[in-house]
């Protein structure tokens, strides 16, 4: 959550207002996450060299997450980024 929230900070909003984190269980138990920005730009991995300090929060949720995905906003309103964990 802490990836997707700090992605959402850093690169999609113009203030704090503009970024929605949503935490459910899925019906198997695992942890369905949800951050919602205003921005309309779809995030991307970025290749990060092993000395980098920042450019692997999506790599980190990939590898870790049982899937994830980003649903554009009807109307340019934004996008929401979601990622499922196991239980």
């Amino acid at each position: 959550a802490s990836e997707l929230v700090t992605n959402a900070l850093r690169y999609a909003s113009a203030s704090d207002d503009d970024v929605t984190l949503r935490l459910d269980r899925t019906e198997d138990g695992g942890l369905w996450m949800e951050v919602q920005d205003a921005a309309c730009a779809l995030p991307y991995m970025q290749e990060a060299d092993a000395t980098s300090e920042a450019g692997r929060g999506l790599f980190i949720v990939d590898r870790l997450a049982l899937c994830w995905g980003v649903r554009p906003l009807a109307g340019n309103a934004g996008k929401v980024i979601f990622a499922v964990l196991n239980p």
